[in-house]
């Protein structure tokens, strides 16, 4: 329901802003908080049609509460929206950057770390639903307020947001936190987004670096993989508060999904903490239901519930079970510090949401041929970190075998005999007739001297004499992980898992093969010999792509189309995997 939105978000805000402080810390607002909400939130912003993301409503300011044992803390977030018409992204970048320049004037913030990384977020062309916002933790005096700021990285676009999280990191000197960034997103930037990053505005050992994932179609096991990269996590204690805020177990699949957020410190690897935040208005169909489910998690972890109860009857403008939408998201954090929970608060200055019915979570399948198009369009060279950090390192030959090697113990060894076990057990002839043509390109259409493996072989041992470090278990760890999972699919599953892994296969080895490719165009030291499977491959694969879009028409529907599907999926994620893991090898 749409309100009257002649108001100010400013008058609105400094109310609602009052009425929390007195029931969180007791008394008025002191005059510097005031001032500085004033910075945040101008007087004279109101509703101009800008679509802010910070609540779902579109108000340009949320309130949130951390909640800890003996811990209260008041914190608010906003998007400095420009006034009038007109508002753009490009302006409430302008319009961010000016505020964060009168914080380091007014309140003297550190701003050393965020100018190393701007220029990655704010490019010329900014994309998606914002760009720039800045959160205040309110302290009880209101003397020494901490700011931080969250960026999108996503802004040139969605596929680039692992490049740009990389390259942050690495600026930022956070050794070894790339590599849980990657463990965290295990499933592919499809099904784990990374969304938002943000930055504490302080030269303090212990600011951090906070990297915010969302995690599509998700499992209680996919969030408590990530939880458990942050040492002390409580598996226990995080199994009840998840249960408890989505009201059951399963899938998590609704239009507010479920996100993590890693916190890194300097000279730690491993995160600091991780946060799990549940979107606990999609799941409670009412503000009253959210309540209650936040009231048994606060007794679960053994918090005080006063705090929580005092500001949601404060900054409640209606009977709880009216409506959807006051409460926005529960978090629980663990790892370094004692539990802690996070409640947003929406201020539903724009809209409320009614009430609706409790949402239970869907399963389904995608198609093959929608999985082919979706590799196709996003091609993996142009936007997995590992490869476009090998791109922008001075090209070495080392580097080169260790990959390949690699990818002679994962794939090329046993991808014949692999695609033969498909070949004999499928049903239709002709999808046999498709994949059998393949398998013969791979064995040399009848010349075992120009079979793929002897040719890939080749290729390696023509690299080896530039290996400049031993090869051993650490080394070769990711191939070996690869090889399991496409031993498992191939040969283990049913024959339709392994047809739609071949979809995938044909679409990764033609954008690899062109990856290494221009690579290896930027050397002359190799003889064209050595080189013969690249030479090949860079041009078979063109139409093995072509045929396997043919391929996948063809899979008929029910269940054999659903474990095409499933098969397609596994080989894209094995795909992300062995790539993700391949970093750490080359850049420890």
């Amino acid at each position: 329901m749409m309100k009257d939105v002649r108001r100010q978000f400013h008058e609105i805000g400094r109310e609602q802003l009052g009425r929390l402080w007195s029931a969180v810390y007791g008394g008025n607002v002191p005059a510097s908080v005031s001032m500085l909400f004033d910075r945040m939130v101008p007087p004279g912003s109101a509703w101009s049609g800008w679509p802010s993301d910070i609540s779902d409503d579109h108000t340009p300011y949320e309130f949130s509460l951390l909640l800890g044992r003996d811990y209260t803390e008041l914190r608010v977030m906003a998007e400095v929206v420009p006034s009038g018409e007109g508002v753009s992204l490009e302006r409430t970048i302008q319009e961010g950057r000016a505020f964060t320049q009168r914080l380091a004037r007014e309140r003297g913030v550190d701003l050393g770390r965020f100018e190393k990384v701007e220029d990655l977020f704010f490019p010329e062309e900014p994309r998606g639903l914002f760009a720039f916002w800045h959160a205040a933790i309110l302290d009880p005096k209101g003397e020494r307020p901490g700011f931080k700021v969250y960026m999108n990285p996503q802004v040139r676009g969605k596929e680039y947001a692992p490049l740009v999280v990389e390259e942050m990191l690495s600026r930022l000197d956070f050794r070894g936190a790339w590599p849980v960034v990657t463990e965290a997103a295990r499933r592919g930037p499809a099904l784990d987004e990374i969304r938002y990053v943000s930055l504490d505005l302080s030269d303090s050992n212990l600011a951090r670096v906070k990297v915010y994932l969302f995690h599509h179609d998700a499992t209680f096991a996919d969030l408590q993989h990530v939880a458990s990269l942050a040492p002390g996590h409580d598996a226990s204690k995080m199994d009840r508060f998840l249960r408890t805020m989505a009201g059951g177990d399963g899938i998590l699949r609704v239009a507010r999904i479920a996100g993590t957020c890693l916190a890194f410190v300097a000279g730690q690897a491993k995160p600091r903490t991780c946060t799990v935040h549940v979107p606990i208005r999609a799941y409670a169909g009412n503000d009253e239901i959210a309540r209650q489910r936040i009231l048994q998690a606060t007794a679960d972890l053994g918090m005080p519930s006063g705090p929580y109860e005092r500001a949601v009857d404060a900054l409640a403008h209606r009977p709880l079970a009216l409506g959807s939408g006051l409460h926005a998201w529960v978090g629980l954090r663990t790892g370094a510090t004692d539990p802690r929970m996070n409640i947003y608060l929406a201020p539903e200055a724009v809209a409320t949401e009614s009430a609706h019915p409790t949402v239970v979570p869907l399963v389904d399948t995608g198609s093959p041929a929608a999985l082919i198009r979706h590799y196709e369009d996003i091609p993996i060279p142009s936007i997995h970190p590992f490869l476009q950090r090998m791109a922008r390192e001075p090209f070495a030959l080392s580097r080169m075998f260790l990959l390949l090697l690699n990818v002679q113990h994962g794939i090329t060894r046993a991808f014949a005999r692999r695609l033969a076990h498909v070949v004999a057990r499928v049903e239709e002839d002709d999808i046999r007739s498709i994949l059998a043509k393949q398998l013969n390109d791979e064995l040399g259409s009848g010349n075992p001297d120009h079979m793929h493996t002897v040719l890939f072989d080749r290729f390696v041992e023509g690299l080896r004499p530039y290996a400049t470090s031993p090869v051993d278990d650490r080394t070769l760890a990711p191939g070996r992980a690869l090889a399991q999972t496409l031993e498992r699919v191939f040969t283990q599953c049913d024959a339709y898992e392994g047809v739609g892994a071949s979809l995938i296969m044909e679409v990764y080895g033609r954008q690899i093969d062109q990856f290494i490719g221009g690579q290896f165009r930027r050397q002359d030291d190799l003889p064209a010999p050595i080189m013969e499977w690249l030479t090949l491959h860079e041009t078979l694969e063109v139409d093995h792509v072509n045929e396997s879009f043919d391929l996948a028409g063809r899979i008929p529907g029910g269940w054999k189309q659903a474990s095409a599907a499933r098969g397609a999926k596994a080989i894209g994620d094995a795909g992300w995997a062995f790539l993700d893991a391949m970093y750490p090898v080359f850049f420890p």
